[in-house]
């Protein structure tokens, strides 16, 4: 394998990776906006808080622009 099939190989997962911290990230903003409407502010701390701020770190973890290279 050469290092150009290697690098096409790394970008085309990569950018497979972005998209789908991309499209993500989107789905829990509008989550947290139709909760917001629903129910009133998330308060710091309830179920609905530390959900979104896993699945924002999972995001984050998806990301090739932000996980560190041993993710």
């Amino acid at each position: 394998m050469t290092s150009a099939s290697i690098c096409h190989d790394w970008h085309a997962l990569s950018s497979k990776d972005w998209d789908k911290a991309q499209q993500l990230r989107g789905y829990l903003a509008a989550l947290k906006e139709m909760l917001i409407a629903k129910h009133g502010e998330i308060q710091p701390g309830s179920p609905a808080d530390h959900w979104l701020s896993w699945a924002h770190q999972h995001a984050d973890r998806l990301d090739p622009l932000i996980r560190q290279p041993s993710q």
